[in-house]
């Protein structure tokens, strides 16, 4: 189930109680902590399979924030892991405090608000079943930018 480059990478976590807590908007909206995820740059330098697999468990973690039943195949995923790396830190946060279901409610809206002031800008945007999404700007138009994202949005059309 999990590549001997993701239990490495696991392996080479270890929890730190004072560990800075960070947030991601995309693929999914999550906070996470960096004695879990130092930074995406490493992250990204790792195998394709390694990546989708650590995805994958912060992805599993936020369901169980969310008391989501678990598909039987993401039940078996998580438990191996756990198996496998139980000190991980990724598996000593199961629980949410106050403050950070606050955040991540809060993660939750912005990515929210990021996705529909990108869909209002974009010339073409589609979000599938799954949650990709991709938008399209020709960039033959000024946008009355007054958000971050409306800004970002508007200079991704500027660029093309």
């Amino acid at each position: 189930m999990l590549t001997r480059n993701t239990i490495e990478f696991l392996r080479s976590r270890s929890y730190e109680p004072d560990a800075e807590r960070l947030w991601l908007a995309l693929p999914f909206s999550s906070i996470y902590w960096s004695d879990e995820i130092p930074d995406f740059a490493s992250l990204r330098q790792l195998s394709d399979e390694c990546y989708e697999q650590v995805l994958r468990l912060l992805g599993i973690r936020l369901q169980i924030w969310n008391e989501v039943d678990l598909a039987i195949e993401d039940q078996e995923f998580w438990n191996a892991a756990i198996a496998l790396v139980p000190d991980c830190p990724i598996f000593l946060r199961l629980v949410l405090s106050e403050q950070d279901r606050e955040t991540q409610l809060n993660v939750e809206q912005t990515t929210d608000q990021f996705l529909d002031e990108m869909a209002e800008a974009a010339d073409h945007f589609k979000i599938d079943q799954d949650g990709n999404w991709s938008a399209l700007f020709h960039g033959d138009q000024e946008v009355q930018a007054t958000t971050w994202w409306q800004r970002l949005a508007w200079w991704f059309g500027r660029r093309r």
